[in-house]
């Protein structure tokens, strides 16, 4: 049977810490520990199980472990640095693109430019 009920929200629990001690001693919090790469890891294996359990029919553990691996990825994103998160996606193979399609066209096609001057105009006071 289909339900069209809105999940239920839960209460985001967000700590501030110094920039560069992201994950160190957070661990007895119930957040993730490591640096970007491990967490990224670890929600990888979550939503691996996640899929497993919805195979098995298991939809309401597959929601929460599901669930806990997209919080953990935002966990990592918010507290790793850009660069920390740059190197991580090269070394793990995830581009900064998404797919793109290429489309072979049999003409030679040009776009017509515009000769008027392209100087915004303003008003005066």
């Amino acid at each position: 049977m289909l339900n069209a009920a809105p999940p239920d929200l839960k209460t985001l629990e967000v700590s501030a810490v110094p920039a560069g001690h992201a994950g160190k001693g957070m661990a007895p919090n119930g957040q993730p520990q490591g640096d970007y790469r491990t967490i990224i890891a670890q929600s990888r294996a979550g939503r691996q199980q996640s899929q497993e359990l919805s195979n098995s029919n298991n939809f309401i553990d597959s929601i929460k472990v599901i669930n806990d691996a997209a919080a953990m990825e935002q966990f990592g994103e918010l507290l790793a640095s850009k660069e920390d998160i740059s190197k991580a996606r090269i070394e793990l193979g995830d581009g900064t693109e998404g797919p793109s399609v290429t489309y072979r066209l049999r003409s030679k096609l040009s776009l017509p430019s515009r000769n008027d001057e392209q100087v915004p105009g303003a008003d005066p006071l």
